[in-house]
């Protein structure tokens, strides 16, 4: 997986491409780590060109929102598959799908 990013105005914005699975999953997790600080007022994570999504990928971000505690994550393009993983695992209500 390969992860590019923005941040303006204190606003993370985060474009994915690939798998987010067990094996890349851990690469976000540091990714996001290093880049969210207190004074980060948003994040926008841009699914686009994320094929798929396991459950070490949901574990992320779920962490990440608890981090981000209330500041806004969006979760944005995200493909009919991996709407229906966050569906099924009852996490749409969690995320601001755009």
């Amino acid at each position: 997986m390969t992860i590019n990013f923005t941040n303006e105005n204190k606003k993370l914005y985060v474009s994915l491409n690939g798998r987010l699975d067990s094996i890349t999953a851990s690469d976000l997790e540091t990714f996001l780590k290093e880049k969210l600080t207190d004074e980060t007022t948003s994040l926008t994570l841009d699914f686009a060109n994320v094929d798929y999504l396991s459950s070490k990928g949901l574990r992320i971000l779920i962490a990440t929102h608890k981090k981000l505690n209330s500041r806004p994550l969006f979760i944005v393009n995200t493909n009919t598959s991996v709407k229906e993983i966050l569906r099924i695992s009852g996490l749409l209500k969690l995320f601001n799908l755009v």
